[in-house]
């Protein structure tokens, strides 16, 4: 049982697992979805101010009056959106414009997200609260979802520039994490309550257990007693039955008249001493002959007759063939169901 529940138990933890992989998963395709859409609408929106223009002549500078046209329309269009900056860079991965202006003309070439926008593809990422961005190099302050996508001229198709924003989501992943510290102490109370159950169902049962053990040794004990006990009075009736045996054989030995023990099929059961002399013969010569054939001639005893005694004069064999007349008497006698 304890292996079950803590099978059970890691597959939980394992479920928790994958279900928090899940959600970033999740997180992040909800963020570059909207991100990216977001990027698109505002890069249309700076293009629309005559940026590819100037873009094309591959200039690696913005004219003062550009930069805050551009800053103005961004500044509109993000007031009630959380991008926390905007920047544009130029086809040599140099920073042209900044809503962070001290970041203009800053040199962009190890940036493998702007490389990524200059080739034509658009990049994401998420960086967390106090980790490195690797793209940029810099350790951030708050959790952020950045976003390249390229600046191209819809004529030639050429890629112009690239154009990146930086979503703060500390309001979403703020969110995402209270929901997921009240599920997972929704859980962690319902497993509270499970294993503390399971405690004591296991102590109570534990107990019990425990209980019937020391009974059932007790039964065992006073078993072995009765036992002991049993065994001693069947020793001493087993005596006392030997004793007895003894002294019939003895006294049956001892009788000058020969005594025959049958069953109920005139099979000789015992004899005693005189007997073995009168038919000579010994003990176990005797034992198992049939009754009817210690007589002479056509006679014999019926077993009809056994409940009957009989007393006659009668002409009896020995084994060796010679006969002699004897005083026979046989009647029942009630050992067992055959004798």
């Amino acid at each position: 049982m304890i292996a079950s529940i803590i099978g059970f138990t890691a597959l939980l933890f394992s479920l928790f697992y994958f279900h928090e992989e899940l959600n970033q998963e999740y997180l992040e395709v909800h963020l570059d979805t909207h991100s990216r859409n977001l990027a698109i609408v505002l890069r249309n929106s700076v293009v629309a101010e005559g940026l590819v223009d100037v873009l094309k002549q591959n200039n690696d500078r913005l004219s003062d009056a550009l930069r805050g046209k551009l800053k103005e329309v961004l500044e509109q269009e993000l007031k009630w959106i959380p991008v926390v900056k905007a920047k544009i860079y130029s086809r040599n991965a140099v920073v042209i414009f900044s809503t962070k202006e001290s970041e203009i003309g800053d040199d962009a070439g190890h940036n493998q997200a702007v490389k990524n926008g200059l080739n034509g593809s658009s990049t994401s990422s998420i960086v967390q609260r106090d980790h490195m961005n690797e793209f940029d190099k810099t350790i951030e302050t708050r959790p952020l979802h950045q976003q390249y996508i390229p600046i191209s001229d819809q004529e030639s198709e050429d890629i112009l520039a690239v154009f990146e924003i930086y979503t703060d989501i500390s309001g979403i992943t703020g969110k995402v994490d209270a929901a997921q510290h009240r599920f997972f102490g929704l859980i962690g109370m319902i497993l509270v309550v499970f294993y503390f159950g399971f405690a004591v169902f296991y102590l109570s049962t534990h107990r019990k257990l425990k209980h019937e053990t020391r009974q059932r040794l007790q039964y065992l004990d006073e078993l072995k007693g009765l036992h002991k006990e049993l065994e001693h009075k069947v020793a001493e009736r087993t005596a006392g039955l030997e004793r007895s045996e003894a002294r019939l054989k003895t006294i049956m030995d001892n009788i000058p008249e020969a005594i025959l023990t049958c069953d109920s099929d005139l099979r000789v059961l015992s004899t005693n001493k005189a007997a073995q002399r009168l038919f000579q013969s010994k003990d176990s010569q005797l034992i198992g002959m049939d009754l009817n054939s210690f007589y002479s001639g056509d006679t014999g005893y019926s077993p009809e007759n056994a409940d009957n005694n009989n007393h006659t004069m009668v002409i009896l064999k020995r084994g060796d063939g010679t006969v002699f007349p004897a005083d026979l008497w046989v009647g029942p006698v009630e050992l067992s169901k055959d004798v």
